[in-house]
């Protein structure tokens, strides 16, 4: 009788188990998705870890399984970690992706004048081009979403439109909003830049005689107008361009790059006197100018 009661004992726990399980097996089987999705670090995370160690103490306990209120307290715990996992999930898709505003913003950013006149003047080779396509690129990286809500998250924890993974998208300090403002306002610096690259070659002296001998009448009075009013001309011609490039072309262009020159300058350890400092930033300028008139060399930092 005691060996069949321990059997009957055991079949009921495992009855109950398996009720427990096909109650709470949806709930858990979202959760554990939601978990791989958002950032480990994420508050959220440290919640159900916790959580999952307190029911799972509890769970271990027959009597814990066969109590109708620890049931409902489980259902009701998961759920409420689900309701938060998309409150966090949404939060971190609205700071990922651009709203519909914002996706107009871009669409004209990509248009705006002022890009399209760098774009034209980067075949001239003494612009620093790193700097468009590293623009570039942040501008189109910017991801467009804003059909997400609450209740299409219910059955499934990943956004169905673009598959964000937050967990993957780590790194960006600002939201995607503030970087497109952000770009909107350095386009600006970009022209200055640059526009004050070319006028400070057009004014060299091995540099400016050529103007006179620029073949293009429309070029040649396009490139006055740049130097006289130093300001970019819009839209940038192609006759500009090609003004340009006949002006410039006795110049030539030599790249530094930032780790190559943190390198030369930490050749022979760290740290150093300033004359050991200036004696090697010197050394590596002749190495990169080597072969090349000093005259003509243009350094552009990328």
């Amino acid at each position: 009788m005691k060996g069949q009661k321990s059997a009957l004992d055991l079949t009921r726990e495992v009855e109950d188990l398996l009720q427990l399980v096909q109650q709470v097996g949806p709930l858990t089987s979202y959760l554990g998705k939601a978990e791989a999705l958002l950032d480990a670090a994420h508050a959220w995370q440290e919640e159900a870890r916790t959580s999952r160690t307190a029911l799972l103490t509890k769970i271990n306990s027959p009597k814990h399984r066969a109590d109708q209120s620890f049931q409902r307290f489980l259902g009701q715990t998961l759920a409420e970690l689900k309701s938060k996992y998309q409150d966090a999930y949404l939060a971190a898709h609205e700071r990922a992706r651009l709203g519909a505003n914002d996706d107009k913003k871009k669409a004209t950013l990509t248009k705006d004048p002022r890009l399209v006149q760098l774009q034209k003047l980067a075949g001239i080779e003494m612009m620093p081009t790193q700097q468009l396509r590293e623009f570039e690129n942040r501008l189109f990286a910017l991801k467009t979403c804003f059909q997400l809500g609450k209740p299409e998250l219910g059955a499934d924890p990943m956004c169905p439109h673009c598959s964000f993974r937050p967990a993957e998208e780590l790194g960006a300090p600002q939201s995607s909003r503030q970087v497109l403002r952000d770009l909107d306002e350095a386009l600006d610096g970009l022209v200055q830049a640059w526009t004050e690259t070319l006028l400070t070659n057009l004014d060299d002296p091995t540099v400016a005689g050529n103007v006179d001998l620029v073949t293009d009448a429309k070029g040649k009075r396009e490139l006055r107008d740049f130097i006289k009013s130093k300001s970019l001309p819009e839209p940038v011609s192609p006759a500009f361009v090609k003004a340009l490039q006949e002006v410039l072309s006795g110049l030539q262009k030599v790249v530094v790059t930032a780790d190559e020159l943190r390198a030369a300058l930490a050749d022979g350890g760290l740290p150093c006197t300033v004359a050991d400092l200036r004696e090697r930033f010197e050394r590596h300028l002749v190495k990169l100018t080597k072969g090349r008139d000093a005259a003509k060399v243009r350094l552009v930092i990328e």
